[in-house]
């Protein structure tokens, strides 16, 4: 179990030891780990079924030993990272906890810490995890209940959304003596309504973290609500395990009530009446059923089911949480923390999208006839035609007819918005959608429904004046973004002076000639990096063969007659290395090595590359945007047309010719993710030392930092020092803030 059980629980007598397996052996397979066929090939394990809870967390013992000394503070700090060492047991990434004024481990790629708190310990050098069974002070958890005053609100009884809110509204008439104008609140068992505040997600779709619970489901048993629900929802999709902070609810240690939280977190898929059913045999007590829940855990299968799309970015109070400095001292005098501006396009994107959905809830209300209140999705249709921003909807609003006819100005505005030739039509709507474009394009989260509150015709025009063309296949593209980021097996020296070419073969559908797969968002292409030896590209010594070599079987020593062409790997895991036809036919020209029956150099290799792509005017299919801005070019494409967007998040698709991208356009990220140089660059210098020359085409012959790197070493500081050796030879690097990087950051010197 993730935790000891014979710690007493918050509120609970001690409850006996007990194995999470014996509840496990009694749910399907089908939520069990999927394990691997080859009995002789070992699995990685799986995180969140693992005792120790900062698994995943710690840097590699290579790492560790390349850090500074611990300072004053017991932290060891590289390139405005904070690190501590745990006592005996390695080394992890920290980050300073506001509300728990602690730090807690954190994983590289994170903006706000999801991992336990950590104590210095007497030695002033070493840090000791701190085991919380209690809710934390300061959370909704904790907080007295406010029951609503219902004598002067009104409510729609049918109105329902996917997270239970109920949304009251102050009865017509009343100034605001009476009240605010609406309150949001949940309704208990008894029938009031508790006033609480939203999470991040929208109100009437699952949440995009832990979607097999909604806001209410969080609130009513663990009393948890605003932050504190987006708080929950990305501790657990981190760490796979319940926070320890966040308890139980008094009035819910009933064992209906735990069982079914269980089964959200065991087996979501299942019926209530099913999961009690499979539970009935161990007959445990209330106070074994919540010691099981205290110490629950999802597995990684179990996880990526639970999740609408497991890559999203974290909220908006992730990306808002500070770096601080260390923590003050008791007698310390209180100072602000230094924490990183939002970015002004997020903040105006939730403001808009805010404020029109609250406009047009009003909307409903004012509308409305007797019992019959219209839905959002209607009151956006009846908009639509008069393609009104948010400004002008607030307008409508004021100067609605008390017959819900629209005014004049409106119906002069709904022909004036579809003639082309007004100059002045796209002003105020224009400057609604470009930090939406943003929001979309680096968080994959939008507030306004383009779609859904313009006329096609409208919104088309309007994305050609933001600078969006149309390819031959109807996607959304635009030529002036900067850079693009790709994980990639291959070594610079792949591209010394050439190109990088395109392999994996998406097909035809977005992008004018081939597409190659890349993303927005730095840490994304990271979690890509090709960093196995299973992936099936490294049996190619080269992007240039055309052929994959034969692989050496580590069990039994001898040669195996498998290829690529045979390999069960799918191309949504590795690139997929051979030629299509499409390059057989149009590729005569280019340089191409017909070896066969070669031993594969590469299959070995353990680490991959991060790579920065200059992509200014190349075309560049952006996935998200796509789907928000033209999704009908999908689903109304006519029969025969082939369509296809980028289907992951924080994707777009470059388009490139068979010979590939130049290495000029080619910088190689350093694995801290704090700077990148040209390959060119990189490779020259390199090449600058006594014997580290060797033959660029020959199939096997390498220089030996790559003969080092295709044999397994983990040997990726020796790219990194290549690229500190550029730099203090004054060539141009580019150098990274601390804080997650995004295509529109990049600044070519």
């Amino acid at each position: 179990m993730a935790q000891d059980s014979s710690q007493p629980l918050a509120g609970l007598p001690h409850g006996p030891a007990l194995e999470m397996g014996a509840i496990r052996d009694l749910l399907p397979d089908a939520i069990s780990p999927i394990r691997a066929q080859d009995p002789t090939v070992p699995m990685p394990s799986t995180r969140p079924m693992s005792n120790d809870p900062l698994d995943g967390y710690r840097v590699s013992a290579h790492s560790a030993n390349t850090l500074p000394a611990a300072d004053s503070s017991g932290l060891r700090i590289h390139a405005n990272r904070r690190y501590a060492d745990l006592r005996d047991n390695g080394t992890v990434p920290v980050g300073y906890d506001e509300v728990a004024r602690a730090y807690r481990a954190k994983r590289r790629n994170e903006l706000t810490p999801s991992g336990p708190v950590l104590r210095l310990n007497d030695d002033g050098k070493t840090w000791s995890m701190v085991l919380s069974t209690t809710a934390q002070p300061g959370t909704s958890a904790t907080a007295p209940r406010v029951t609503i005053d219902t004598t002067h609100y009104v409510w729609n009884p049918d109105a329902r959304n996917h997270h239970g809110y109920v949304v009251l509204h102050r009865k017509k008439g009343l100034d605001e003596g009476f009240g605010p104008e609406t309150h949001l609140a949940f309704q208990d068992d008894d029938g009031s309504f508790v006033k609480v505040e939203p999470g991040s997600s929208a109100l009437d779709q699952p949440a995009n973290k832990l979607s097999a619970w909604t806001d209410r489901d969080l609130w009513d048993f663990y009393g948890l609500y605003g932050n504190d629900i987006t708080r929950f929802r990305n501790e657990v999709t981190a760490t796979g395990m319940k926070p320890q902070w966040a308890a139980i609810r008094q009035e819910r240690l009933q064992k209906p009530y735990l069982l079914n939280e269980l089964r959200r977190w065991l087996a979501p898929q299942m019926s209530r009446d099913e999961f009690h059913r499979r539970m009935a045999p161990l007959n445990y007590s209330v106070e074994q059923w919540a010691a099981q829940l205290d110490n629950v855990s999802i597995d990684s299968v179990a996880r990526r089911q639970l999740e609408v799309n497991t890559r999203r970015l974290d909220t908006l109070q992730a990306q808002t949480s500070a770096e601080p400095k260390r923590p003050r001292l008791a007698d310390e005098q209180s100072s602000t923390a230094e924490t990183p501006a939002v970015p002004g396009y997020v903040t105006k994107s939730l403001e808009n999208g805010t404020q029109r959905k609250q406009l047009i809830e009003l909307l409903q209300y004012r509308m409305s006839t007797g019992t019959t209140r219209k839905s959002p999705e209607e009151i956006a249709r009846q908009i639509q035609p008069y393609n009104l921003s948010t400004r002008q909807l607030s307008l409508l609003i004021s100067d609605l007819q008390a017959d819900g006819r629209f005014p004049q100005w409106a119906e002069n505005l709904k022909h004036s918005s579809m003639d082309e030739t007004n100059l002045q039509r796209f002003d105020e709507v224009y400057e609604e959608l470009l930090p939406e474009i943003m929001n979309i394009r680096n968080h994959t989260t939008h507030h306004i429904d383009f779609s859904t509150h313009f006329t096609r015709p409208f919104l088309n025009a309007l994305l050609i004046k933001a600078g969006y063309q149309r390819n031959k296949y109807n996607c959304l593209y635009r030529t002036d973004i900067p850079a693009m980021f790709r994980g990639d097996d291959r070594s610079p020296f792949e591209f010394f002076n050439g190109h990088m070419r395109p392999r994996q073969d998406h097909g035809t559908g977005s992008t004018t000639q081939k597409a190659v797969s890349a993303s927005f968002r730095l840490s994304e292409a990271g979690t890509h990096t090709r960093v196995t030896s299973e992936v099936e590209a490294l049996l190619y010594d080269t992007q240039y063969h055309r052929h994959p070599g034969k692989k050496v079987n580590i069990f039994s020593n001898r040669e195996s007659d498998e290829s690529s062409e045979s390999s069960s790997s799918s191309a949504e895991d590795s690139d997929s290395h051979s030629p299509s036809d499409s390059d057989n036919r149009s590729d005569n020209s280019l340089f191409w090595d017909h070896e066969k029956n070669y031993i594969a150099r590469r299959q070995n290799q353990n680490i991959g590359f991060d790579y920065l792509l200059d992509t200014r005017g190349i075309e560049v299919v952006p996935g998200e945007e796509n789907l928000v801005f033209n999704a009908y070019a999908q689903t109304e494409k006519k029969p025969g047309e082939n369509v296809k967007f980028p289907d992951d998040s924080f994707e777009g698709h470059i388009s490139m010719s068979p010979r590939g991208l130049s290495a000029d356009r080619i910088w190689l990220i350093n694995s801290d993710w704090t700077r990148a140089a040209k390959v060119n660059d990189i490779c020259s210098m390199y090449l600058l030392r006594p014997g580290s020359s060797g033959d660029r085409y020959k199939p096997g012959a390498g220089r030996p930092i790559e003969q080092r790197t295709w044999t397994g070493n983990e040997n990726r500081y020796e790219y990194d020092n290549l690229i500190d050796q550029v730099a203090n030879a004054n060539k141009p690097v580019i150098d990274f803030p601390d804080k997650s990087i995004y295509s529109n950051d990049i600044v070519f010197p």
